[in-house]
């Protein structure tokens, strides 16, 4: 991974690559990113034991509102990935993740990070609850000096 962050900021996701997964060309196809971006936001969750299950319990949702994906070279049917995520802005009522995926002997696959707003069940926007807020702050990687 290309960053400078502690290990303890960041989670690694394993992923092999499905043939469903796979075009006409047998490379991954685009839209196989995002969903492993959400594996990846998943276990950082679990890592800081804040599981998104908990967060949805507790009535609140984390919709993505951007998200961006930049493709470096293709990946195929049964390349074992590795999915980097960390926080690298959190704030009152936002957060974003950022990810980078390399196949397993190093190559870069994809970079890219998605943003999320937080809501109530009734869809509106509100602040995150302190204690939350206060675990993913200390996973920022903008106020790591």
């Amino acid at each position: 991974m290309h960053t400078t962050l502690p290990k303890e900021h960041y989670s690694i996701s394993l992923i092999r690559v499905r043939y469903a997964e796979t075009d006409a060309m047998g490379i991954v196809h685009h839209a196989s990113y995002l969903p492993w971006f959400e594996v990846g936001r998943g276990d950082f969750g679990h890592k800081l034991k804040i599981p998104y299950s908990s967060v949805e319990a507790r009535g609140f949702h984390f919709p993505l509102t951007e998200a961006f994906c930049r493709y470096k070279n293709a990946s195929r049917y049964d390349d074992e990935l590795q999915v980097f995520t960390w926080i690298s802005k959190v704030r009152s009522r936002s957060i974003r993740f950022e990810y980078e995926i390399y196949r397993k002997d190093g190559l870069p696959i994809a970079s890219g990070y998605t943003q999320h707003v937080v809501v109530r069940k009734d869809g509106r926007i509100v602040k995150m609850p302190s204690d939350i807020y206060k675990v993913y702050q200390r996973y920022d990687a903008s106020l790591i000096s």
